[in-house]
């Protein structure tokens, strides 16, 4: 089925997302993948966008960028969020 992706970027970027676009991936052009971005956020979406210099795949230093930025994004806001007194479930 298609998707217009800037639609689903819009849709979901009301919250943080990253999106991970390599400079070689030769399935989804980077120039593409910025134009949804942007599209996606002249909407009000809270995208962030890595172009790493290789190919679709996961290296470490791809890990490490993502484990970053969830960090920094996700957890901190996730944190802050939960009552002081909560016991996570075991």
């Amino acid at each position: 089925m298609p998707a217009d992706y800037d639609d689903l970027l819009a849709a979901i970027g009301l919250r943080p997302v990253l999106v991970v676009a390599p400079l070689l991936d030769r399935y989804a052009p980077v120039a593409d993948v910025r134009r949804l971005v942007d599209s996606a956020r002249q909407r009000g979406a809270l995208i962030d966008l890595e172009t790493p210099d290789d190919f679709n795949r996961w290296p470490s230093a791809t890990q490490e960028r993502v484990v970053t930025w969830l960090a920094r994004r996700v957890l901190s806001t996730t944190n802050t969020a939960r009552p002081r007194n909560h016991t996570p479930s075991p």
